[in-house]
């Protein structure tokens, strides 16, 4: 969440070309952007609800991260979560 995935947000704030920046997951046609592609896209919407946790759309990552936490209660919550921006980045 800081900088360290070469998402395509990031990669055009380095100057580096791409045919497009927009996210390749959805038809929204919007810029690939951390929240965007983990949490706002059609696709890790789907991916999200398929483990039934929902999130209103105007949170910022650290309050979604923070709601799916308190949702969950689980002691393994972190390996959950990791493993699921894992599916989606994959």
């Amino acid at each position: 969440m800081n900088d360290r995935l070469n998402i395509r947000r990031l990669l055009q704030r380095k100057n580096i070309m791409l045919d497009s920046y927009d996210c390749e997951l959805c038809i929204l046609q919007r810029t690939e952007s951390l929240r965007h592609l983990f949490f706002t896209c059609n696709f890790a919407k789907r991916c999200w609800q398929a483990i039934d946790i929902s999130f209103p759309n105007h949170l910022q990552p650290l309050q979604v991260v923070r709601r799916i936490k308190r949702r969950m209660m689980k002691s393994f919550f972190m390996e959950i979560f990791i493993l699921m921006i894992w599916c989606i980045w994959m």
